[in-house]
């Protein structure tokens, strides 16, 4: 999601790439336990001390953890780092992911 908010940890000028701390699970066991069966990791982009990227991923999951759990993980990191969001918008529309893309000589062309 790309959100606006009250304030968030990060320092601007730095990206949070791959962050598998799981801290912020340990008030909710279900969750924790679903997230040491199959991982997830946040990436974190700052843009201003008020807009920032955020998001909750796998690397490789198959069948891919689910939308409403990688939500619920993501609402539990953000609490655990402080972040309240005011507003909030995803760069690409949910049934944008199921497109497939056809990849052509050199990446220059896409299909549907």
């Amino acid at each position: 999601i790309i959100a606006e908010v009250e304030s968030h940890p990060f320092d601007v000028d730095t990206m949070l790439f791959m962050d598998w701390r799981d801290d912020h699970l340990n008030d909710l066991p279900e969750v924790k336990a679903r997230n040491s069966r199959l991982p997830t990791f946040l990436y974190a982009m700052p843009f201003t001390p008020t807009k920032i990227f955020l998001e909750e991923t796998s690397l490789v999951a198959r069948p891919a953890v689910d939308f409403p759990d990688l939500k619920e993980r993501l609402e539990a990191r953000m609490k655990w780092l402080g972040i309240k969001v005011g507003s909030w918008w995803l760069p690409m529309k949910p049934s944008a992911r199921k497109l497939r893309v056809r990849q052509h000589a050199h990446n220059r062309g896409y299909g549907q």
